[in-house]
């Protein structure tokens, strides 16, 4: 324990009081450096989860088109199977319109002239 000194405890040891100039801070440049690493891979982040994001959207528009498509193509398909559309008016524009060989025999259409 302590011994008393002219009838008085002497105050305990205690180390320098921290303030700022005590305490060991990195450098400013170094902190700089640290926080502009990090924002650079937040950016990157966020590039990456954008990018992601226009994927999905692009699939998702995709995949609504060809749905749209398809809807379109009942609809005309029943009308000509009604007598609603002219079957020979109808295949007049498939046979415009597909250029393909495997297209074309879908609908019983001979293969296309080249050219």
């Amino acid at each position: 324990m302590y011994a008393k000194i002219n009838g008085e405890f002497p105050p305990p040891c205690r180390p320098d009081p921290l303030t700022a100039d005590t305490i060991p801070m990195p450098k400013l440049d170094d902190q700089i450096s640290t926080l502009q690493e990090k924002l650079t891979q937040l950016k990157l982040r966020q590039q990456r989860l954008d990018a992601r994001q226009r994927a999905l959207d692009a699939l998702r528009e995709r995949k609504a088109t060809t749905r749209r498509k398809i809807l379109v193509g009942g609809v005309v398909l029943a009308k000509v199977e009604h007598g609603e559309i002219d079957a020979e008016q109808f295949r007049g524009w498939l046979d415009q319109a597909l250029t393909r060989a495997d297209d074309r025999a879908l609908f019983g259409l001979p293969p296309s002239e080249p050219g």
